[in-house]
């Protein structure tokens, strides 16, 4: 009987110590992350290749905004998180009877960038995963949800930062897709869609 109270007083023990480690160790990591929001304006085309027929899209201004973290993880050497939600459009231009057809996307974007510091300048690279909220193409003034294209997108990016006061960022970006973002489709087979974009964006640091 005392030997199984003593285990049971062990085992809380080991539970109280693991809590406040776990405590601490966020506490810690929270205090040395800094955190921010920001939004700006891309601007994207789509590439699209169809039986080896290719065509982009002329560049579209969309925008993007959300929020970010910096955390440390070694000197000038951090790790960057965001959540964002971004817009890209683009125009194609077809003979008639078609004209123009304009692609909109909405995304739900999550990149991960490893990012390095120099005196005021901040180089970063990464992947993106990103979401498809909605995806709607116009025709001919004629504007309908698309089922064309998959749930989700995977992106390299790369850019470049710089902080022009004491809690203010300015950045830029490219992205592009690393796979197709259209669905199999027997209808277009063959079919394989990119999105570039570059990226201008100010925010401001929480510190």
């Amino acid at each position: 009987m005392l030997q199984e109270h003593f285990s049971f007083k062990l085992i809380n023990m080991k539970k109280i110590n693991l809590t406040v480690l776990f405590t601490s160790f966020t506490i810690i990591i929270y205090s040395q992350t800094n955190f921010g929001i920001k939004t700006g304006l891309s601007i994207a085309t789509i590439k699209a290749t169809f039986n080896q027929f290719d065509v982009s899209s002329r560049g579209k201004t969309g925008f993007t905004i959300g929020g970010f973290a910096l955390q440390p993880i070694g000197k000038d050497l951090f790790l960057q998180s965001e959540i964002l939600f971004n817009q890209f459009s683009g125009d194609f231009k077809f003979p008639a009877p078609v004209n123009t057809l304009t692609t909109n996307f909405h995304y739900l974007s999550l990149p991960v960038t490893l990012r390095y510091k120099f005196p005021g300048l901040g180089i970063y690279g990464g992947l993106q995963y990103s979401l498809l909220l909605s995806a709607k193409t116009t025709m001919n003034g004629q504007t309908e949800s698309d089922e064309t294209f998959k749930s989700s997108d995977f992106s390299f990016l790369i850019g470049l930062d710089y902080i022009v006061a004491k809690n203010i960022l300015i950045a830029g970006r490219y992205q592009t897709s690393l796979g197709n973002i259209a669905k199999d489709n027997p209808s277009f087979n063959g079919l394989n869609m990119k999105i570039n974009a570059v990226s201008f964006t100010v925010g401001y640091i929480f510190k």
